[in-house]
């Protein structure tokens, strides 16, 4: 609804220090844009592509893409893996939005009832649900998320964290952190 493009600027800079490549990607949002999560959704895939296609020219490793963000900022880097068919019309389908890793600050994980965001979508809201599309091969993640979070229910994160281990028996870590 009001994510700024500013907001992970600080943590970018940190892992640029350290030798990592560091991207922020800007979305539509309501408060500015008018726009519903759906485009905003579109973005954060369109973002994955032109990464991966720009990968050469900026020195990033196809497989070693991690996408983080923070509540709908990690609802939209969940969307690179499990949204599939959420995109903006006319894009490159055949350039993989998949990361290889997330990092997660209380993302929104369920948009279907007892979700963030359920009033607002009504009958689309399974569509842009990322539990409801968790299949085998999901990236590596680690999700940090607070127990006293009023926005974002901690028992989404966990129900999510949880569909990812059934499906996933191989996956190296799937790590949720609370406070």
């Amino acid at each position: 609804m009001r994510g700024r493009v500013t907001q992970f600027e600080k943590a970018c800079s940190y892992f640029s220090k350290r030798g990592m490549i560091t991207i922020t990607a800007d979305y539509r949002v309501s408060s500015r844009q008018k726009t519903k999560p759906f485009e905003a959704a579109q973005d954060g895939r369109s973002a994955m592509r032109w990464v991966r296609k720009s990968g050469d020219r900026l020195g990033i490793k196809a497989d070693r893409i991690v996408a983080g963000g923070g509540s709908a900022g990690g609802h939209l880097a969940l969307a690179t893996a499990f949204l599939d068919h959420i995109n903006e019309p006319g894009e490159d389908t055949s350039v993989s939005t998949k990361p290889s890793a997330f990092v997660l600050f209380n993302p929104v994980t369920i948009t279907t009832e007892g979700g963030y965001g359920y009033d607002r979508l009504g009958d689309r809201a399974k569509s842009l649900s990322p539990v409801e599309y968790v299949r085998p091969g999901a990236p590596a993640a680690i999700i940090f998320h607070g127990e006293a979070d009023t926005t974002v229910p901690i028992r989404n994160a966990d129900e999510f964290c949880t569909d990812i281990r059934v499906r996933n028996t191989d996956l190296p870590m799937m790590k949720l952190v609370t406070k």
